[in-house]
């Protein structure tokens, strides 16, 4: 099938025209072949204003022009057949089922506020369930870790044990691919 290059990005808000030509020459330059955006604070069709630089918005979930939104982008030289989109009104998740190069994808964009993760991960769950059989793809910001030793900063040493996320992902037969390929390293996109 080849490489498929996926960029999962929390872009916190792209109302702005010069933030999206920003996003939009990080694009270029990186060149994935699909985009899983948070937290585009975007509402109706306003996230058509990304719809450039070769990549096309193909799935989007809005809920505030100040907080949550997702989205699913493509290049538009991917060839790819969509066969089902579903959208969370609260702007937590999009869901995207479609077959890529002969492959069938079922292909997640997440956004879990903070204080939101019990119910959001059983939404995401009852998704992941209906969508068909297929190479299940999951990006985007949970505001949870699977492991606090691993995936924290923090030296506070009373941390709750086990995880909500940790749990889902067991019971989704679902890993991270990242720490699967990580097992020791502790690197962060996002410093507290």
């Amino acid at each position: 099938m080849g490489t498929l290059k996926i960029l999962s990005w929390n872009v916190n808000g792209l109302g702005d025209k010069i933030k999206r030509g920003i996003v939009s020459q990080y694009l270029k330059r990186l060149s994935p072949n699909i985009v899983l955006l948070q937290e585009t604070h975007m509402m109706g069709n306003m996230y058509r204003a990304l719809d450039r630089g070769g990549y096309k918005m193909v799935a989007h979930a809005g809920y505030s022009s100040g907080a949550r939104g997702v989205g699913i982008m493509t290049h538009k030289s991917l060839p790819i057949v969509i066969h089902q989109i579903r959208e969370d009104p609260g702007g937590r998740w999009v869901a995207m089922s479609a077959t890529i190069r002969g492959t069938r994808f079922n292909i997640y964009s997440i956004y879990i506020p903070p204080r939101l993760h019990e119910q959001a991960l059983l939404d995401i769950g009852a998704v992941l369930l209906q969508f068909p059989a297929g190479q299940t793809i999951l990006g985007g910001d949970f505001n949870l870790v699977a492991d606090n030793d691993m995936d924290r900063t923090s030296n506070v040493t009373h941390r709750p044990r086990g995880s909500p996320l940790l749990e889902f992902m067991d019971a989704m037969g679902l890993i991270d691919i990242w720490r699967h390929c990580n097992p020791k390293a502790k690197q962060f996109t996002y410093h507290s």
